[in-house]
């Protein structure tokens, strides 16, 4: 009687692995998506700095100056 239990629920939970939920993902009646990317956008590199062992951290300051902090202790600002 065990066998047949553990048999049928193996072949339900494999049905249920083989034939996913075909609602696309929306949980929601009224949920959106978010829109789409633009295709293309303008970045420029700058590099700063270019000795760093181990960089730990990166934080903005209020006047536009870069913090980067170093495992090590040191802190660099840009």
């Amino acid at each position: 009687m065990k066998k047949r239990i553990v048999y049928t629920l193996g072949l339900l939970l494999s049905a249920y692995a083989l034939f996913p939920d075909k609602s696309g993902g929306r949980n929601f009646p009224n949920q959106a998506f978010a829109a789409a990317p633009a295709d293309s956008a303008q970045v420029t590199v700058q590099k700063l700095y270019e000795d760093l062992k181990n960089p730990w951290g990166m934080a903005w300051l209020p006047d536009g100056r870069l913090l980067v902090t170093e495992r090590a202790g040191e802190i660099l600002v840009f």
